[in-house]
């Protein structure tokens, strides 16, 4: 979330060298994002906030560096970033963070060419919506059945559903 943060405050022409002690970030952000993307973001932990970053690490034009510091090491930056994360947790209220990736690079999808079927599997289970109980159903065919009777048009379950 720091580097998210960071990089929304600050100006796309300012160079910026992240320190952290997370080699997860550091690694997700350099070594596998072009496999996650590739991937339609499939399996990734954290995958909103690592497509977020995306976004704004690509639309910087300045140099932007990762160095990774060993944690609890006495580094007086990481150790002040430890107890703000820790301050963070702890916290009644919790921020806002926006998490916008705009449409024209928000490319939806995995790439045919690099995603296996086992991948694909499992991004299609992900999806899947909970299917309505029969009863439901038949309810939701009443109602569209009336609505035709009053007025001529056969609505779909969700104009349905946005009606009520």
């Amino acid at each position: 979330m720091a580097i998210l943060i960071a990089l929304q405050s600050t100006n796309p022409l300012t160079p910026i060298t992240f320190v952290t002690d997370s080699r997860y970030v550091i690694d997700g952000l350099t070594l596998h994002l072009k496999t996650w993307e590739d991937n339609g973001w499939i399996d990734v932990a954290n995958s909103q906030f690592f497509h977020a970053t995306a976004y704004h690490l690509r639309r910087r034009s300045a140099p932007t560096s990762f160095k990774w510091v060993k944690g609890h090491s006495g580094v007086l930056g990481n150790e002040k970033a430890d107890h703000l994360a820790h301050l963070g947790t702890t916290k009644d209220d919790h921020d806002t963070i926006d998490l916008e990736v705009p449409p024209d690079f928000d490319l939806q999808g995995a790439k045919l060419e690099t995603i296996t079927q086992a991948t694909m599997y499992r991004g299609l289970k992900a999806l899947a919506r909970i299917p309505y109980q029969q009863s439901t159903l038949a309810l939701l065919d009443v109602t569209r059945y009336a609505i035709q009777e009053i007025s001529g048009s056969l609505e779909t379950n969700a104009t349905i559903w946005k009606k009520c």
